[in-house]
């Protein structure tokens, strides 16, 4: 029983983490598919431009860039 209650604790702490952080985690995924788009019309498997030679870290830097820009413009809630 008590691994139940654990569980659907767990899902409400996940479901308040996603409500909180929505606009968030889509600008990361936007960040995710334009680094995919990136990679795959412009990128290259030669040279020493980090941002051109794998698909991996092109969707990384997506992520990255797009949490961060979408979290600027956030106003915060205190």
């Amino acid at each position: 029983m008590r691994i139940k209650y654990e569980l659907f604790f767990l899902q409400d702490n996940m479901k308040a983490f996603i409500k909180l952080n929505l606009k968030t985690l889509f600008g990361m995924f936007i960040g995710f598919v334009s680094g995919y788009i990136h990679w795959y019309y412009w990128g290259c498997y030669w040279g020493v431009y980090p941002m051109s030679s794998e698909c991996w870290f092109n969707c990384f830097i997506g992520i990255l860039f797009g949490g961060f820009i979408i979290s600027l413009t956030e106003k915060e809630n205190i």
